[in-house]
């Protein structure tokens, strides 16, 4: 049983460290917080009817989204998934 155990670790902690999920929660924590503050600043914009901001706004945030999903891509092409040995 304890030799089980050990192997259940050891793949879990592998497979943790191949899709990086600990970079992973850092960066999905730092997008949160850009669209929350983003969707804040839109808004306020939306309020006094200031078009141009938003729109600006909303394009900013979408390439910041760009940006995070291609860095995504590179993390996961620098960290091939392998079989366990």
């Amino acid at each position: 049983m304890t030799g089980l155990s050990c192997a259940i670790i050891s793949i879990t902690r592998n497979y943790s460290d191949r899709m990086a999920l600990g970079e992973q929660c850092k960066r999905y924590c730092k997008m949160k917080h850009l669209f929350r503050g983003t969707i804040k600043l839109v808004e306020r914009a939306l309020e006094k009817n200031d078009l141009e901001l938003s729109k600006g706004l909303i394009k900013e945030l979408g390439v910041e989204a760009l940006k995070e999903n291609g860095d995504w891509m590179l993390l996961f092409k620098e960290r091939p998934v392998e079989a366990p040995k």
